[in-house]
């Protein structure tokens, strides 16, 4: 329930809401796909953020919110790839040529 809490930007700033996104992904692929997933809307409001009068501080922590949602969809499969004992970086390799 905190995680979910933390995930309200009115409410939290976005240190917040960065590690909510975070301790989500380690409840796997149905976790992300209920709450991370859903949060992609949030995307423009980022970006209005930081292309906006904010300051440096705000504005790395919203580019880490931003990061934290490019990761957590492949989160599961990385955790699935290590797990199995495939060479990570290889699998890593193979995906950012998409």
């Amino acid at each position: 329930q905190a995680l979910c809490r933390a995930l309200d930007l009115s409410k939290n700033g976005p240190d917040a809401w960065y590690g909510a996104v975070v301790g989500i992904t380690k409840f796997g692929a149905k976790a992300v796909d209920a709450f991370i997933l859903p949060l992609v809307s949030q995307w423009n409001v980022f970006e209005a953020i930081i292309s906006g009068d904010a300051d440096e501080e705000t504005k790395y922590s919203v580019c880490r919110c931003q990061d934290a949602l490019l990761v957590s969809p492949n989160y599961p499969f990385l955790m699935l790839c290590y797990s199995n004992s495939m060479d990570l970086l290889f699998i890593l390799s193979l995906r950012s040529d998409k």
